[in-house]
C-alpha cells in the first residue's frame, strides 16, 4: 500500500508578468494608433509607406495572440512532485499528462540546495543542461537534487525544504531497509 510522505503542487506564479504584460500591450497600442495616425495624417514621409488599417490590425492581432497564448501558458504550468514509500513522481503539466517515477535504486545520493535558475539552468520549467543536468522549476531557488548512479542529475525545485527533506530522508532509510 502506499503510504504518501510529501506532496506539492506549484503553479507558474509571477507578479511582475501581471505587471508587465499590461504595459506592453498599453505600448505595443500606443505604438500601433500613432503609426496609423501618422501614416494617413501626417504631411511628411514616414518610413513605413503603402500601410493600410487592415495591415496594423492584423499585426496588432498577431502581437496580442502570441502575448496571450504566453500568458496561458505561463498560468497552466505546473510541477507537482510526490514523494511515497514506491518512490519518488513528478508531473509537469502541460509535457507530462501522467506521473514520471524517479527510479529510487539509481540515486547515489540526494542534497536539498539552493540554486540559480538562469545561471545554471537558462530559466524556470522543464530544462536539461549540459554540465548541471535535468531541472524541473517553477518558480523559488530551492530544491532537490538528486545523484544518480550513472552520473546523470536531477533538480526538482521545491518550496517546501523542510517536508521534502523530511521525506526523502524517510524514503532513503526505508529504501535501505527493504
Amino acid at each position: 500500500m502506499e503510504k504518501i510522505l510529501f506532496k506539492e503542487e506549484q503553479r507558474m506564479h509571477h507578479p511582475r508578468m501581471i505587471v508587465v504584460l499590461p504595459i506592453v500591450f498599453f505600448i505595443i497600442i500606443i505604438y500601433i494608433i500613432s503609426s496609423w495616425i501618422r501614416l494617413n495624417y501626417s504631411n511628411k514621409a514616414f518610413d513605413l509607406t503603402e500601410i493600410t488599417i487592415n495591415e496594423f490590425l492584423i499585426l496588432g492581432v498577431i502581437i496580442f495572440s502570441v502575448l496571450g497564448l504566453l500568458l496561458a501558458y505561463a498560468h497552466s504550468c505546473s510541477l507537482k512532485t510526490k514523494i511515497s514509500n514506491t518512490g519518488i513522481w513528478l508531473s509537469y503539466s502541460p509535457f507530462h499528462k501522467k506521473w514520471k517515477k524517479v527510479d529510487t535504486n539509481q540515486i547515489r545520493s540526494y542534497r536539498i540546495r539552493k540554486y540559480h535558475h538562469l545561471r545554471e539552468y537558462y530559466g524556470h520549467g522543464k530544462r536539461d543542461h549540459w554540465k548541471s543536468g535535468k531541472a524541473y522549476t517553477i518558480s523559488e531557488d530551492i530544491g532537490l537534487q538528486l545523484y544518480f548512479k550513472n552520473g546523470k542529475k536531477l533538480l526538482i525545485g521545491t518550496q517546501n525544504k523542510q517536508a521534502i527533506e523530511y521525506a526523502m530522508k524517510k524514503l532513503m532509510r526505508e529504501g535501505k531497509t527493504r
